[in-house]
């Protein structure tokens, strides 16, 4: 993933697996869970812009917008980051898939798309697919290992009606019948229109998009569920009985929800970084 700076090898321990079937449970306790807000600052925010494009955006403000360059920044920040509700919600939910399936699949050489920063307006959500990965080990040549994941990710964090495992999977099965090709082909376009979606290729979407031309490649879809740990009983209840076929189910528990993503945006947004003026 690109411009993220943490420890792999302590992130590993961040996920405590409990059961793997008939869908894989995951836990972060407590002491990890505060830990993210330390750690999870400057990835998020690179997932919505990178260093250089803040910096870029602060500079060429200079006469603009009132404040000094860090203020600049902040001013940038809060133009570009979602505000409380939401939409807030499941991006941050979308954030820490990114980090849990580039840890947990292959963290030095998944490639991983940051579609949040082709969103028009701050406070809707990307269109598409939630989440898409590609795993290219012997990139620039291609191979039968090369797998593209796609996943549908919901959060629960607060008390209500909403069901994020029941929806995570439907929101699977979308992606399962025809929308991980739509996504496919929209990041491909904002490639060729020069956008910046991080460290990723035209041509190595496109190796998704005309296996033909290639040896056969894989799909993985998962329907992932991010739920409060104080919820997590009531929200079991909605979980399957059986292993399903053709996708993954992850549930992952982590304390204090609520209070932890909010705190990581606000952060964000009242942080800016060293641009050496």
């Amino acid at each position: 993933m690109e411009e993220i700076h943490f420890d792999v090898a302590a992130a590993l321990n961040w996920f405590t697996e409990e059961s793997t079937t008939p869908y894989r449970l995951v836990r972060i306790n407590e002491d990890q869970a505060d830990q993210l807000v330390e750690v999870l600052c400057d990835p998020i925010r690179r997932c919505y812009l990178s260093d250089a494009v803040l910096l870029q955006r602060a500079d060429e403000l200079e006469g603009e917008v009132p404040g000094d360059f860090q203020e600049r920044q902040l001013v940038v920040l809060k133009s570009t980051l979602p505000d409380p509700g939401s939409v807030r919600s499941g991006e941050f939910g979308e954030n820490l898939v990114l980090l849990f399936q580039a840890i947990d699949i292959h963290p030095e050489i998944l490639v991983s798309p940051k579609k949040l920063r082709l969103k028009h307006d701050r406070n809707k959500p990307a269109p598409y697919s939630d989440i898409v990965q590609f795993f290219l080990p012997q990139w620039p040549n291609t191979g039968e290992n090369d797998t593209v994941y796609c996943t549908e990710s919901k959060l629960k964090s607060t008390e209500g009606e909403f069901d994020p495992i029941s929806d995570s999977i439907a929101g699977c099965l979308q992606d399962r019948t025809g929308r991980l090709t739509k996504t496919l082909i929209w990041l491909e376009e904002n490639l060729i229109k020069g956008k910046d979606i991080g460290e990723v290729s035209i041509a190595q979407v496109d190796r998704f998009l005309e296996p033909y031309d290639h040896p056969k490649c894989k799909k993985e879809y998962k329907a992932i569920a991010i739920i409060s740990e104080d919820l997590l009983s009531e929200e079991l209840i909605n979980a399957p009985n059986e292993e399903p076929d053709n996708y993954q189910l992850v549930i992952i528990a982590v304390p204090n929800l609520y209070r932890i993503y909010n705190t990581i945006y606000d952060t964000i947004e009242e942080t800016p970084i060293d641009g050496g003026k």
